[in-house]
């Protein structure tokens, strides 16, 4: 068939922490990247945490933060006239159709363009991949602050 990547990911991250007797703190950044078993499916996050506190007799202050972001380049859940998924176009397309040489889907005169492609019934997986993208970036920020004291003096 000759369609699907081989998918992978790669995952770094890189953290430093460190304590005394009344205080901590832990700092760390992380970067993931995926490339998709789906031809140009792409996931990327990248991460940023500190945490700290310090402890002032029976007072206890801490503080922890953390950053993300998300990007995802993925092929749409729903593709074509049918509303169905890429899988079920790579379902019918038939078996002795090398999909690879469909992959110039966006030129007029090639065979994989979409009207000139063989299939009258089912569009050209490599048309669903290039025009049906869920593509979404998200931003968090998510942070605590956290003020005990300590009434028990056992």
């Amino acid at each position: 068939m000759n369609f699907f990547n081989n998918g992978q990911t790669i995952n770094n991250t890189l953290y430093l922490s460190g304590s005394n007797e009344g205080s901590t703190f832990y700092v760390s950044v992380g970067d993931q990247r995926s490339d998709g078993l789906v031809p140009d499916d792409t996931y990327q996050r990248n991460s940023f945490r500190a945490n700290a506190s310090k402890k002032i007799g029976k007072v206890e202050i801490s503080a922890s933060t953390s950053y993300f972001t998300d990007k995802t380049d993925v092929v749409g859940n729903t593709i074509g006239d049918q509303d169905r998924t890429l899988y079920w176009f790579i379902l019918n397309t038939s078996a002795n159709i090398p999909l690879s040489t469909y992959r110039d889907w966006s030129n007029p005169k090639s065979y994989g363009y979409a009207d000139n492609y063989y299939n009258a019934y089912y569009q050209n997986p490599y048309w669903a991949i290039g025009t049906n993208r869920n593509i979404d970036e998200t931003n968090r920020l998510v942070g605590n602050l956290n003020v005990s004291y300590d009434i028990w003096t056992g």
